[in-house]
């Protein structure tokens, strides 16, 4: 759970501004997405992937596998960090509040992507809303998609799936 924590407050973190007043803004030093349970389903995952599709100034995809021990998932109301990279440096993060359906980025949902481009790096983070992810638990396994129409600038533009498989 620890770890789950950490990739959480670090994946909120990127996209939040510092609020010193504890008002609107303002992150946490004490994460909330501690709840435990013990439904086998809920946990640690073991495998999956996720499928970025780029568009915009250049046209490519990138497959990345789950970093299974980066990762977790816990059902609502707890939380679920998933992490997604490869040896190249490619990376996919979707971390937040657990949930089932659609949501914007928020302060409680990020979504972050890095591509390596022969020696360029595209990088997004956003919790404000400009990412839509969709997500669905269904028996042993969570899937979903996600979106963002404007990165670097309006340069880019990003789509894709991921799964991850539950312990």
């Amino acid at each position: 759970m620890r770890r789950l924590a950490a990739v959480l407050v670090l994946i909120v973190a990127a996209g939040c501004s510092s609020n010193e007043s504890g008002g609107p803004g303002a992150v946490s030093p004490t994460p909330t997405a501690t709840a435990t349970t013990t439904e086998p389903a809920q946990g640690n995952v073991k495998g999956g992937s996720a499928k970025a599709d780029v568009s915009g100034q250049e046209t490519f995809s990138v497959e990345v596998p789950l970093s299974t021990g980066d990762s977790q998932f816990n059902a609502p109301p707890a939380g679920f960090a998933f992490v997604f990279k490869d040896d190249k440096d490619n990376l996919i993060t979707i971390g937040g509040e657990s949930f089932d359906g659609s949501r914007p980025t928020a302060g409680t949902l990020a979504l972050g992507v890095v591509f390596n481009r022969e020696g360029r790096v595209i990088a997004h983070t956003d919790t404000s809303g400009g990412c839509e992810v969709t997500m669905k638990r269904e028996g042993g396994a969570v899937s979903g998609t996600f979106q963002c129409g404007q990165i670097e600038d309006g340069r880019y533009s990003v789509k894709g799936t991921f799964s991850a498989e539950l312990v």
